[in-house]
């Protein structure tokens, strides 16, 4: 969903959303690679898993603790404002994790050399059973333990009694891989698809004869790119204190510090407590012309005070194929095909802008053909752009009539603007927009999987023209223009 990536601390770090660039040609995707921003206010505001799968729609979790520390529960969507580019894009859901059934993959890993033995490993054994024990079956774990190496104990499983048994084969002997322990679970849980991802990591002394070839660097930049929440625990006098923050800083997680075995247990409580405690926000980019490189800013209002983080967004960059082109005077014309090529290869590039003046003019003497983006809104007066949409519609077999406006979606969940008489086992997930860029109306299926056709031909998305067909599982409904309605 959100992909999976991306705690902010009092002292301030830095968090960055990046999601890959998704063209339209190649098809939207999501990212979860998360790196440090600032937080401001009496609340700390973490983010992290953007899902931009179903853009313009974009989901995302996000933690807000007070300065102590808690988890501030019971906040809705009124309280959590998003703002990019002097725009206030509309938060139209909040919703807690547990509400939401969103799973956690945890992954446990314990320091299991000689110092941790006798008590120590007895109440991390402990600790670690509580944990398991308050899994939801959503929920997934495994355990990890490591002294002279590292070894997998439990591989990720819902089978929490299988688990609970791992736990009590623990026995304390050996050095401690320390850096390797770190770099092995961030790699596993790199791999793992699920929407939020953490690692709970416990460690009582300093990487120390092991002969596991993983570096300090190393262990950290695997951490940085993998995009999962670790929350280390340190525990005892004798802890590499700077390693193991570094670890939580390079990740949206936290270190805690236990002086000794006995805080164990409140601690995994508190971190369970945590991550129970977050929400899953959607934010509406409809109409609000972002995409590319963007700079937003989440605030959150709350008991006693507000809090706001920094992120930087990778939004998909939507490039629809033209589905006719015209050269200069003169001229032949050239392919849609290469036009849509040559932005594609323009965005890839890394510009600025969807398709390089330079590389088009050697094709077009000038101007360069317009390419229609979706959700992108020019400015008043360019291209005659009005705020209110031309009155047209799509109209069903059956006569009945869908007038269309700015943006409407079509499918067969309550909050479409338009139901469609299908089942939802036929017409699946997602919904259809339908919406207006430059005075054109373009038709987009968000599924995954396209379902429908224009004029026969099976697309993702398509510019409308006036009689158009379109084919949902089906249904046949016809595009009727502007200056054809009434007819």
């Amino acid at each position: 969903m959100y992909a999976a990536g991306g705690a902010l601390t009092v002292t301030a770090r830095f968090l960055t959303i990046a999601a890959a660039v998704a063209v339209v040609l190649l098809g939207a995707g999501s990212a979860h690679q998360t790196a440090p921003v600032a937080a401001d206010g009496e609340l700390e505001v973490s983010v992290r898993n953007l899902d931009t799968s179903q853009f313009p729609t974009v989901k995302f979790l996000t933690k807000v603790v007070d300065r102590n520390g808690r988890p501030v529960a019971g906040l809705t969507a009124e309280k959590f404002s998003l703002h990019a580019k002097e725009k206030d894009i509309r938060v139209i859901a909040v919703q807690g994790v547990v509400d939401a059934q969103v799973g956690i993959s945890s992954l446990l890993v314990i320091d299991s050399s000689g110092s941790m033995a006798g008590t120590p490993i007895v109440a991390a054994r402990q600790a670690a059973a509580q944990y398991v024990q308050a899994l939801q079956p959503v929920d997934e774990v495994a355990v990890m333990a490591f002294a002279d190496g590292v070894g997998l104990l439990a591989d990720f499983t819902a089978d929490f009694a299988a688990v609970q048994g791992a736990l009590g084969g623990l026995q304390a002997r050996g050095n401690t891989a320390l850096y390797q322990a770190v770099f092995d679970s961030a790699t596993a849980m790199a791999g793992r698809s699920s929407a939020r991802r953490v690692v709970l990591l416990i460690s009582d002394g300093e990487n120390f004869g092991a002969a596991a070839p993983a570096t300090r660097v190393q262990a950290i930049d695997a951490v940085a790119r993998s995009g999962v929440a670790f929350y280390v625990i340190g525990l005892g006098p004798s802890i590499d204190r700077q390693f193991l923050q570094q670890v939580a800083d390079a990740s949206v997680g936290r270190l805690f510090i236990a002086p000794t075995s006995d805080q164990l247990a409140s601690l995994f409580s508190e971190i369970s407590e945590l991550l129970r405690s977050e929400y899953v926000v959607t934010a509406d980019l409809t109409g609000s012309g972002l995409q590319g490189q963007t700079s937003a800013t989440l605030v959150v209002t709350g008991p006693g005070g507000n809090g706001q983080v920094k992120i930087d967004l990778s939004l998909p960059i939507l490039v629809p194929q033209p589905v006719e082109t015209v050269g200069p005077a003169g001229g032949g014309g050239v392919p849609g095909w290469l036009v849509g090529l040559l932005a594609v290869l323009a965005v890839l590039g890394g510009t600025g802008w969807l398709v390089r003046r330079p590389l088009l003019e050697r094709v077009w003497p000038s101007p360069p053909p317009v390419l229609p983006v979706f959700n992108q809104v020019p400015p008043v007066g360019e291209g005659g752009y009005r705020p209110e949409a031309p009155p047209a519609l799509l109209r069903l077999e059956s006569g009945e009539e869908f007038p269309l406006g700015e943006l409407v979606t079509l499918g067969v969940d309550s909050d479409c603007t338009y139901r469609l008489p299908l089942s939802p086992a036929e017409f699946g997930h997602g919904e259809l927009r339908v919406w207006l860029a430059n005075q054109r109306f373009l038709i987009h299926d968000v599924s995954s999987r396209p379902r429908i056709k224009v004029n026969g031909r099976a697309v993702s998305w398509s510019i409308l023209a006036d009689g158009d067909e379109i084919q949902v599982r089906g249904l046949k409904l016809r595009f009727v223009s502007a200056a054809r309605v009434g007819s």
